[in-house]
């Protein structure tokens, strides 16, 4: 399942300001990496030219597209690369 078809998650950006709304055109990309068995899903801002990279885990439970609308789509905007 992809973030595209969680309907919570867009009333969730609505309550956010428009600067950390996800649209059309900006959003991360979501990628799947398989590491010693696991399926991890990842949430990507790539920017090969970033001066680094910055990696944000969650806990279980919790909602990882929220770290990625909070902390990742605004540091991406600065320039970096984010994964989580």
């Amino acid at each position: 399942m992809t973030y595209q078809k969680q309907t919570t998650l867009k009333e969730i950006m609505k309550k956010l300001p428009a600067d950390y709304q996800f649209t059309d055109t900006y959003q991360p990309a979501e990628e799947w990496w398989d590491y010693k068995g696991h399926r991890l899903h990842l949430d990507t801002f790539r920017n090969p030219e970033a001066p680094a990279k910055i990696i944000a885990f969650h806990g279980v439970g919790t909602n990882g597209r929220q770290i990625s609308m909070i902390l990742g789509g605004p540091q991406a905007k600065n320039g970096y690369s984010f994964y989580r």
